[in-house]
């Protein structure tokens, strides 16, 4: 099948626009619940901020599933897409008022705050 066309890379930005009711990002995963629980009035529960795929260190890879190296490798399709996701997703964070600011009380309901939350999921950032 190849590598995607251009034209591929296009409808998968379009399904990512349309063919999904939330889109978050990980690196924002504090905003990202929050969102979530705004778009979709659930209320804020701390077991969205809890990390359930700890790392300890010396567990990132520099190799693929089948151990070729990758450092360096950027892939040229995903670009694109995480593009796409970001400006969905600021949109979205404009169209339904949400900010560090407006989600203290999400945080607090969890009993969160966003300093605990970014160092228990992103302690290990350093080595990814």
């Amino acid at each position: 099948s190849g590598a995607p066309s251009a034209r591929d890379v296009e409808m998968a930005k379009q399904r990512l626009r349309t063919g999904f009711a939330f889109v978050g990002l990980t690196d924002q995963w504090a905003l990202s619940m929050c969102l979530f629980s705004k778009m979709f009035k659930t209320g804020c529960d701390r077991n969205q901020f809890t990390n359930t795929r700890p790392h300890s260190p010396g567990g990132a890879k520099d190799e693929d599933a089948d151990g070729r190296d990758i450092r360096g490798w950027k892939d040229p399709y995903d670009g694109p897409l995480f593009a796409e996701a970001q400006n969905i997703f600021v949109r979205n964070l404009e169209k339904y008022g949400v900010s560090k600011a407006t989600c203290a009380k999400c945080w607090g309901d969890a009993g969160v705050s966003l300093e605990s939350i970014e160092s228990d999921l992103f302690e290990d950032e350093q080595i990814m």
